[in-house]
């Protein structure tokens, strides 16, 4: 089984295969498309796409695919969208012109400049959600196109030769989405009905903007620091539902497993593990949630869920990511020693310096940079 940790600049784009079966996860920035093109292009199918949330670093290089029609073909979609996530329909039908404004303005005011994301190169206004409609992709099929949550019959299921296990998203986290969404539209003199195209751009909008404010701040520690005092941080759970959104999950070949945890939270992981009775949890890999960020990765996670390869996927110039207190909280409090960590990009702010602090905090961890195919 192998990961390769495509450039999707600062965000996600994965794809786990075997000899027979390919899975995608997301498709990073719209800018870092034509560089994962080239390894999607290796590859005559892809049995399964995972679109793990709507966030503009982890879907439009996806609708760059999608809108260039240049990709293998794709037999599966998990994706929650606003179908699936409202629990209405998209239609082609024409909506009034006071309906269009009221749209009109609630795009407006939930969109703002992403950095890195002026030359996306794909129609404006293009929503994932209406163009895999479009495109008569059927979503979440085996969820009879409903919801994905932690909850959800299948919550374990096979792909090709894969096996998955739904970790999250909560029910209470969807909840509070289509709630706070209705308000949203309700503010605006609206009401959820039949979806027009707008009412996707307007909700994918409103989503993206459901960002924690910590992603805001200058966060990460400095290098002069050392390992004690980097992990010692008090950690703040990210709370962003935006994030914990997240569709993450358990993968397993041939008993090796790895963890897809997405921008997940510590507190759905935590969950998912307690309803499911493991008080400790042996994986061979996991990729970090968040792109390393020291607020969606815990000691606790740490002590519970027992690894030595940690996986990252971001190139670093956005909300200085990784954080290098997750770093130190992986190499002083992880119960498997040595660990290595693989990033798929060189780190500005990860420099040799702390590569040895890193190294000589437990003899033999490594923090490797450029790895972008990672055999597990």
């Amino acid at each position: 089984m192998k990961v390769y940790l495509n450039d999707g600049g600062n965000g996600d784009c994965l794809i786990l295969a075997t000899k027979n079966t390919s899975i995608m996860i997301d498709g990073g920035t719209a800018s870092s498309y034509k560089s994962w093109n080239k390894i999607l292009s290796r590859f005559s199918k892809i049995d399964a796409v995972f679109v793990t949330h709507i966030d503009n670093d982890h879907v439009n290089g996806l609708i760059r695919m999608l809108e260039e029609h240049s990709h293998p073909i794709l037999k599966e979609v998990f994706f929650n969208g606003i179908e699936q996530l409202t629990s209405a329909k998209l239609l082609e039908e024409n909506i009034s012109q006071e309906e269009s404004s009221a749209l009109d303005t609630i795009i407006s005011n939930f969109s703002k400049n992403v950095e890195g994301e002026s030359d996306i190169g794909f129609s404006e206004g293009t929503s994932l959600s209406f163009i895999l409609k479009a495109l008569n992709y059927r979503i979440n099929e085996r969820f009879e196109s409903g919801v994905i949550t932690n909850t959800s019959v299948p919550d374990k299921f096979v792909i090709g030769d894969i096996t998955i296990e739904i970790i999250g998203p909560t029910d209470e986290c969807i909840a509070k989405i289509k709630r706070d969404w209705i308000s949203v539209l309700s503010e605006y003199g609206l009401k959820m009905k039949g979806l027009h195209k707008k009412h996707s751009i307007a909700f994918e909008k409103y989503i993206e903007s459901l960002k924690s404010d910590i992603d805001g701040e200058d966060i990460c520690g400095s290098s002069c620091e050392t390992i004690e005092q980097l992990s010692d941080v008090p950690f703040i759970d990210d709370g962003s539902l935006n994030n914990m959104s997240s569709i993450s999950f358990l993968a397993e070949f041939n008993e090796k497993k790895v963890l897809f945890l997405a921008d997940s939270d510590t507190k759905t992981i935590t969950q998912w593990m307690d309803r499911n009775g493991y008080e400790t949890l042996e994986v061979d890999a996991v990729k970090l949630p968040h792109h390393g960020s020291k607020h969606n990765y815990n000691r606790t996670l740490l002590e519970r869920i027992l690894c030595k390869r940690y996986l990252i996927s971001t190139n670093g110039k956005k909300h200085s990511h990784p954080d290098l207190e997750t770093l130190a909280r992986i190499v002083r409090f992880s119960k498997k020693q040595p660990v290595d960590i693989y990033i798929n990009h060189p780190i500005a702010h990860i420099n040799e310096s702390f590569k040895e602090k890193f190294s000589n905090y437990s003899c033999g961890s490594k923090i490797l940079i450029n790895e972008k195919e990672i055999l597990i």
